[in-house]
């Protein structure tokens, strides 16, 4: 009972600090993209990347889907993706690019939190958004394009006539956000350390460690995974972040927890919602999973490479010392 006790105490504990802690990235963030939507910065730089959509099939229109899903939520992103005429050939492709990229100001930092180089996730992302993208275009049946996308006007954002009016609309919704956050984290992080207690997530590692050894990862990343393709990568990355302080994971195994859950995660929430819209589950799970492995084996790769080439120059420099 008070291994129980001290379990729920340093879990709650740890919840409440990690829920702090995330909230301060993400409130100055979503204001700061408030300021960028109701001043047009954001329509002018969709402007700006009309051309790169266009140029794998897309119309140009859908920069701004892209846009915000990546600087707000998914749900933006469906929001604007309702103004637009897109087949169901389009929206797959552009919802396979947003699952990996989207809110990308947040889960940056979250990542870079963990042991991880934020530019390195930066490019990681986007390139992974846009090979997928580009390789589905390539790839999709073109009777997709005859489907029904399901996403109608009732799903249409409404903007706020007054600056004040969006103020109120991001003050409720922020409320909202820290009451939803710390509650989920505290059950979280309450569960993990009860988990810990019992041996379960030892149990589980040891139960999918043939996944994550395909995927390139130490079996104790496991239960980061779970959490991470169940909760989302903002939750898991909270978790993952307190086991890096704790020692119980090292920065080389986070990083390339990192690598993967960067391209793909939330694949149960965010896919469902693009998957009761019609979208094939298929066509926008697979792509984030391959490039996802292919991600951490690619880091894996230059990790060796390095390794190798600094044994080989201290050896050369031991040979040349008299």
């Amino acid at each position: 009972m008070m291994r129980l006790v001290r379990a729920v105490r340093t879990g709650v504990a740890a919840g409440l600090r990690t829920a702090v802690w995330l909230l301060l990235i993400m409130l100055p963030v979503s204001f700061v993209v408030l300021l960028l939507r109701w001043t047009g910065v954001l329509e002018a730089v969709s402007d700006l990347l009309s051309p790169v959509f266009r140029s794998i099939g897309l119309p140009g229109a859908s920069a701004l889907v892209f846009l915000s899903s990546l600087f707000v939520n998914l749900y933006s992103g469906i929001a604007v993706m309702g103004e637009l005429a897109l087949s169901m050939r389009e929206v797959t492709i552009i919802a396979v690019m947003c699952l990996i990229a989207h809110n990308f100001l947040v889960e940056i930092a979250v990542l870079g939190s963990t042991g991880s180089s934020p530019l390195r996730m930066v490019v990681l992302r986007l390139a992974a958004a846009l090979v997928a993208g580009f390789g589905l275009s390539l790839m999709l049946p073109a009777d997709l394009a005859a489907l029904d996308t399901g996403i109608g006007a009732h799903m249409r954002e409404v903007e706020p006539d007054r600056f004040a009016g969006a103020l109120v609309a991001w003050g409720r919704e922020s409320l909202m956000l820290i009451g939803r956050i710390s509650l989920i984290l505290l059950a979280l992080m309450t569960g993990e350390a009860l988990l810990q207690e019992m041996g379960v997530i030892r149990w589980i590692g040891r139960r999918l460690g043939p996944v994550m050894r395909l995927f390139g990862l130490p079996e104790e990343t496991a239960f980061l995974w779970v959490v991470s393709n169940t909760l989302g990568l903002a939750y898991g990355a909270g978790v993952l972040r307190r086991e890096v302080s704790q020692g119980r994971l090292s920065t080389v195994h986070s990083d390339l927890l990192n690598h993967h859950i960067a391209v793909s995660h939330s694949l149960l929430e965010d896919t469902l919602l693009f998957v009761v819209l019609g979208v094939p589950a298929l066509w926008i799970t697979v792509p984030r999973l391959l490039l996802a492995l292919f991600a951490v084996w690619a880091r894996r790769a230059e990790l060796a490479i390095r390794a190798r080439r600094t044994s080989h120059e201290r050896a050369y420099r031991s040979r040349s010392l008299p």
